[in-house]
């Protein structure tokens, strides 16, 4: 039996030490998920502490007919589906206007006045914003069976579970989710095709220049994250089709990770007089 499992079985029997070691080892995958599906990592880590409750709370529910990863993803994401977040519900973020938005006139900033540090940073910024602006450009629907699909690596099978939908509906979605991103990062993006003028670094020029980008006050500056990630992967990537850089670059940004005062608040939770309420 997997470890999950067993801390399953150890943690409805009244092990709190169990229950907080099987909380931990969820804790980052639900937030990769939650990230992807809202956008903004204050929102994510929001959505990942109620879905974590959740999970406690249902424990009981859980009767092993499936692996126990495929059913907190199935928790995560029903809840994910169904919660509005101000940041992403707010700009309504669309192909069309994010295709506007990356096509402004950039301005005269250039980021050769600031360190090589300082440059990392903000091009990470840019990336990481493009990719999770993309993925808000997705119905819920799609969006989440692209992630499921293509980024957590689930099988049409274990997908269309989580859903609650058919493998075939699921495999529907996962194309159609393929298929507008890779057209709109064909036509707009340099990463997948060279002849287009939009650079991650020309961008963060162009949003500091705009007010787009406060270099003070990042989004996905991460204290936790040292060395930030790198798509200079040489011959490797250049041998990918665009499908495979295209999936590269989802997997690898954001580089953000959950953050300790939610593993915190669990401890606290699952210590507190109140954890009679997840028996």
């Amino acid at each position: 039996m997997k470890k999950n499992e067993q801390l399953v079985i150890s943690a409805r029997n009244g092990d709190k030490k169990a229950l907080s070691q099987l909380l931990e080892n969820i804790r980052e995958p639900v937030f990769q998920l939650a990230i992807r599906m809202l956008g903004f990592p204050s929102d994510a880590e929001d959505a990942t502490q109620e879905i974590l409750i959740k999970v406690m709370t249902n424990l009981a529910g859980f009767r092993q007919k499936s692996k126990f990863k495929t059913w907190v993803y199935r928790i995560s994401l029903h809840h994910l589906l169904n919660v509005k977040r101000k940041y992403a519900d707010k700009y309504n973020i669309n192909f069309q206007s994010w295709e506007d938005y990356i096509h402004v006139d950039r301005g005269d900033v250039r980021l050769n006045d600031r360190n090589n540090q300082e440059k990392a940073l903000l091009i990470n910024e840019v990336r990481t914003g493009c990719v999770q602006g993309l993925l808000l450009c997705l119905d819920k629907d799609v969006r989440a069976a692209f992630l499921l699909g293509e980024i957590f690596e689930f099988t049409s099978k274990d997908g269309a579970w989580i859903l609650g939908i058919t493998p075939e509906a699921f495999r529907k979605r996962l194309s159609r989710g393929r298929k507008k991103i890779k057209a709109f990062m064909v036509k707009n993006c340099g990463f997948l095709n060279d002849s287009n003028p939009c650079r991650c670094r020309e961008q963060a020029e162009r949003d500091i220049n705009t007010g787009m980008i406060d270099p003070d006050h990042l989004y996905f500056k991460d204290p936790k994250i040292k060395n930030l990630p790198s798509l200079d992967m040489g011959k490797t990537l250049s041998e990918l089709d665009d499908i495979g850089k295209m999936i590269t670059l989802f997997k690898t940004y954001p580089r953000y990770s959950s953050p300790d005062s939610t593993a915190g608040m669990m401890k606290e939770l699952i210590h507190s007089q109140n954890f009679s309420l997840f028996q």
